[in-house]
């Protein structure tokens, strides 16, 4: 059977928000969207950062989520304690997380085998270059775009640095 698929709606937030900053005018930092949920790995992102913090260090991170797992919460924010570079913003009202997402440039998401990834998907329609892990959905909402898909920590580390360093960045974004 011949057969489309059909992807869920999401809202093209870059037209919900009162001020949207030119993409050379956003804040050179990543969001992170997950529930505080291990297998969301947000840890790894956190350790992704950190790396690209080493070789840049005006990058930052917002994590937005809520907290779905104390103890998992409470090992994330004591392994970031002295990052004075990540902020844990746990939930935030939806207004209150489009403007973050439509003020910074950079999305990260680290779960494998996302069924879909409606958050990639957000941060796509917020109109940042979003970074995914090889496996599940979240790849096609990055248009199997290899240089946002990533294998490995190491992977990320090094494609993210390439990205940074790139002065066509909004290139990316057509593709999206």
């Amino acid at each position: 059977i011949k057969s489309k698929i059909i992807y869920p709606w999401v809202e093209d937030l870059s037209k919900n928000s009162n001020f949207i900053p030119q993409f050379e005018k956003r804040k050179n930092g990543f969001v992170c969207i997950a529930r505080f949920s291990r297998e969301k790995r947000i840890e790894d992102i956190i350790s992704i950062l950190e790396r690209v913090h080493r070789y840049d260090n005006t990058i930052h991170l917002h994590i937005i989520g809520d907290i779905q797992d104390k103890e998992y919460f409470e090992e994330i924010k004591n392994n970031t304690q002295n990052y004075d570079w990540v902020y844990i913003e746990g939930k935030l009202a939806r207004e209150e997380m489009v403007k973050l997402l439509v003020m910074h440039k950079f999305g990260i998401h680290a779960m494998h085998n996302e069924h879909f990834g409606i958050v990639v998907a957000e941060m796509v329609m917020a109109g940042m270059i979003t970074f995914v892990h090889n496996s599940g959905g979240q790849v096609e909402i990055v248009a199997k775009d290899s240089r946002l898909i990533y294998e490995s920590i190491d992977d990320a580390v090094e494609k993210i640095k390439i990205v940074l360093n790139s002065q066509n960045q909004t290139d990316l974004l057509d593709i999206l």
